[in-house]
């Protein structure tokens, strides 16, 4: 399970909350915290995070932007595989 500041970062006074669960997701899969072909389930992440699942929605959507994260239908958002540049940036 990640948590919102599961890299042991400070989150930012100005940070918005899309960006704060962003940079978290975008950190976890730098780290390879999250496997590949491992659902990342909206409703379990705003949890995580204690927000609404949009600003998770609106994180996972650029990270398929990304192509960090694909998004299925039937399985919702999955990882895929770790970039060296992603984790040169985490």
């Amino acid at each position: 399970m990640i948590g919102p500041l599961a890299n042991g970062s400070i989150m930012r006074g100005d940070e918005n909350t899309y960006s704060r669960i962003y940079r978290g997701l975008r950190g976890a899969l730098a780290r390879a915290e999250l496997a590949p072909a491992a659902q990342i389930r909206v409703d379990e992440t705003a949890r995580v995070y204690r927000v609404s699942p949009t600003p998770v929605r609106e994180a996972l959507a650029r990270l398929v932007g990304e192509r960090l994260v694909a998004s299925s239908r039937r399985h919702g958002f999955l990882p895929l595989r770790t970039c060296v540049m992603c984790r040169r940036k985490a």
